[in-house]
């Protein structure tokens, strides 16, 4: 194989935000939250590890969609010999009260208008922090405000208020200690989830709260998560809520699935019947995997974690990739390597993945490790180890797209040591990669460091990539979200 010959040029337009309040984002305020309600449909009994709801949805004809709708993403030649230049332009996130980062929050319509969900943190000009959700137009380069998550639980009569005992730093006391009485009012302060449009002709998302959760998995965020589906230029739906923090959704077709911690909690929503199901995979502690995927067939593919000390006190954990079947039954299991583990946040799990034309998906760990997981004629699947995205190894490689949707994969990695992020481009042909840098020209006046770049296989009608993320301006005081629209284009 001949790898392609690279000139990049990089192009980037930017815009400064607007510092009206210049607050540290890691300063937290006594949180103003609130209690729990159930869905207005009905609510799941606990009944062990799985569960079942049965809930009333429409019957709907599904309409005709392309290959490329269903997946959530497009597909477009590429010469893997020819000159190509990429290219970068971002896109200005207003700031709010609160705003942070976009968590690999991205998705489509099938219009190819985009979606970003930007989740937020508690200032003292927040107390109630409530994440928003952005449409974005290709065509028109405009960006839209459609909502924010607690203003609709506002106007729908359904945000949760309480009266808790809390303590100096706003988490709620046990019976035995002091604390001060305090009206408490719900907040969900991160869409965490990705945007996933199904055969029905809604998208669908989660919202998620952190307030009072303990990230060793001893407790969960006090306002858990909602599940909420709209159709593009038609208001929100609140279709169900659960006490875990749902943090990623998938689906193709007709099922959707919703991961969420503690214990790698899975939820399914059939949209034909509106039925309900639970099951919990397991994990290991807090730990929580950023993503998971599932296919056409209604097959979801979760990490699983065992792990207890050896023998000097250490760690020795296994992780499997488990295949379930669209009743949440256990199909297959397999090993995974290079999947890091600690018993809290800090390790990822499976940060991005990408769909492909003949139905496998393509799928990173937080290590930068490669799979392709492959339907077969008996009803499971392969999962195929690759090997290293980045071809110099390790790497964090949070973002991965399809390119061709047969042969060629890219994605922004970052290297530990690396200070900047570089765009990577893997032929499974004969799984090898090569790398260019990513370079953010142009940035705000307020400057920007310590770079996180995501995103999953969302692309729109015109082929262009979008990476999401985060960073912090220069002075260290604030932490902002960041959507990039990448494009390799051909060079004349």
């Amino acid at each position: 194989m001949r790898l392609m010959t690279l000139t990049p040029r990089i192009h980037m337009h930017s815009s400064p935000h607007n510092f009206a309040h210049p607050v540290t984002a890691a300063l937290v305020g006594v949180l103003l939250l609130a209690g729990c309600v159930p869905a207005p449909s009905s609510k799941i009994s606990s009944r062990g590890d799985r569960e079942t709801e049965q809930a009333t949805a429409p019957a709907v004809a599904p309409p005709t969609r392309t290959l490329e709708q269903r997946l959530g993403t497009v597909f477009r030649p590429f010469d893997g010999d020819s000159d190509w230049s990429l290219e970068i332009e971002r896109i200005p996130i207003p700031d709010f009260p609160g705003t942070y980062a976009i968590w690999g929050a991205s998705g489509r319509y099938d219009s190819g208008n985009m979606l970003f969900g930007v989740s937020t943190v508690s200032t003292p000009d927040a107390p109630r922090p409530s994440a928003r959700v952005y449409k974005y137009e290709p065509a028109t380069d405009r960006l839209q405000l459609i909502g924010d998550v607690v203003g609709k639980l506002d106007d729908l009569g359904l945000a949760r208020e309480e009266t808790h005992r809390l303590n100096g730093g706003g988490r709620i006391v046990s019976d035995q200690q002091e604390g001060k009485p305090t009206v408490c009012r719900e907040c969900q302060m991160k869409v965490h989830s990705k945007f996933v449009t199904m055969d029905d002709g809604y998208t669908y998302f989660t919202s998620m709260d952190e307030w009072n959760e303990r990230e060793d998995g001893s407790q969960l965020p006090h306002w858990g998560s909602h599940f909420w589906r709209h159709r593009e230029g038609e208001d929100w739906e609140k279709l169900h809520s659960v006490p875990e923090a749902m943090i990623a959704v998938s689906g193709v077709g007709r099922y959707l699935f919703a991961l969420g911690y503690y214990g790698h909690v899975v939820y399914r929503y059939d949209t034909q019947t509106g039925d309900w199901k639970r099951t919990k995979v397991g994990s290991y502690k807090g730990h929580i995997s950023r993503n998971f995927f599932s296919d056409d067939r209604g097959h979801v593919f979760v990490p699983r974690l065992s792990a207890g000390m050896d023998e000097n006190k250490k760690l020795d954990a296994s992780v499997a990739l488990v295949e379930l079947d669209a009743d949440l039954q256990e199909i297959a299991a397999t090993p995974l390597k290079h999947y890091p583990v600690t018993g809290n946040a800090q390790s990822h799990g499976i940060v991005a993945f990408a769909h492909l034309a003949d139905g496998s998906i393509a799928a990173t760990t937080s290590a930068g490790f490669l799979y392709r997981v492959q339907p077969t004629a008996g009803g499971g699947s392969d999962v195929q180890p690759l090997g290293w995205f980045h071809p110099d190894g390790q790497s964090y490689a949070a973002s991965l797209f399809p390119v061709d949707g047969e042969r060629w994969l890219c994605g922004a990695a970052q290297r530990k040591g690396n200070p900047s992020p570089e765009w990577v481009v893997y032929d499974l042909n004969s799984q090898r990669s090569l790398t260019v840098p990513f370079e953010i020209k142009n940035p705000p006046e307020h400057g920007m460091k310590a770079v996180l770049l995501y995103g999953s296989n969302s692309r729109d009608d015109d082929g262009n990539y979008y990476v999401v993320g985060g960073y912090k301006t220069l002075d260290g005081t604030r932490h902002l979200p960041l959507c990039l629209k990448v494009a390799m284009t051909k060079q004349p």
